[in-house]
């Protein structure tokens, strides 16, 4: 199985990666949001994709998806490549702060 198409069945059979050392430094919820931004980023690099999507998909509100991209952005985890944009979707990608190293079926992604 490629990479792009085992993250692209991940993101459609829900699964949502909580990593444990967000989980431990933060929350779960931080976790969940970071794991969403991961996800969405392993196809293009990058994750674009609204907020209230975002929101609607891990159950949670606008504001504290918000609330959590600060979170993540302010520890490195995360970037926001279009910081310019107000009331528009924003870019964002996922930095090289947490080491990720995964097996899903035995095979490396």
């Amino acid at each position: 199985m490629e990479n792009s198409e085992s993250v692209s069945n991940l993101i459609i059979d829900g699964f949502v990666p909580a990593f444990d050392e967000l989980v431990a430094k933060y929350s779960v919820t931080t976790a969940l949001v970071y794991g969403k931004i991961w996800l969405y980023s392993q196809t293009n690099k990058v994750c674009c994709i609204s907020i209230d999507r975002l929101s609607q998909e891990l159950n949670i509100s606008y504001n504290t998806v918000l609330k959590h991209i600060k979170i993540l952005e302010e520890g490195g985890y995360i970037k926001d490549d279009t910081p310019e944009l107000k009331n528009r979707y924003h870019i964002y990608s996922v930095t090289n702060k947490l080491n990720i190293i995964y097996e899903l079926n035995g095979s490396e992604l």
